[in-house]
């Protein structure tokens, strides 16, 4: 990344913390994350392997829905924008989401996404959508091992009872 004044850097950081308050944006998903874990800025930024100047440009991103089609993309362009893991990103995301639909769950509410219509959460999506990353990191990387269908079935069908 380039170079960027103090100032600047300052003035990302406090825009980063005014979203924190909005759950479209990534800032308002890492806050929700925080809470959920206590983590600090530098515990966070050490979980996603990003400095202080990327922390704050993933933060101002908008959040890309989880029911969108376009999701695994536009999470890709996020993590590829501030180097990070794509299949971190989709953890915390997964995390956040599934607190809030239990939470919804208990209080009766509709569940649903920052971003979309009230929807069910369609179990399962977020893992599928950290296995096509995961897959698609593996062929990128030329290291790519069959996966036994059984398996991955299996593990999904674990993960979507969790």
């Amino acid at each position: 990344m380039s170079e960027i004044s103090s100032r600047t850097l300052v003035q990302l950081q406090l825009l980063a913390s005014i979203l924190k308050n909005k759950p479209e944006f990534m800032a308002g998903v890492f806050a929700s994350f925080q809470k959920i874990e206590r983590l600090s800025d530098a515990e966070l930024m050490q979980t996603l392997g990003v400095s202080p100047l990327a922390f704050s440009r993933i933060a101002i991103c908008k959040r890309p829905p989880a029911d969108s089609p376009e999701f695994v993309q536009e999470l890709r362009q996020i993590a590829d924008y501030a180097n990070t893991d794509p299949v971190i990103l989709a953890n915390i995301i997964r995390q956040v989401d599934s607190l809030q639909a239990l939470q919804s769950r208990q209080e009766g509410e509709p569940e649903t996404h920052p971003g979309s219509q009230p929807t069910r959460v369609k179990s399962g999506m977020l893992a599928a959508t950290r296995d096509q990353i995961d897959q698609e990191q593996e062929a990128d990387d030329g290291a790519s091992a069959p996966i036994d269908q059984d398996e991955d079935r299996e593990r999904r069908n674990d993960l979507a009872d969790e």
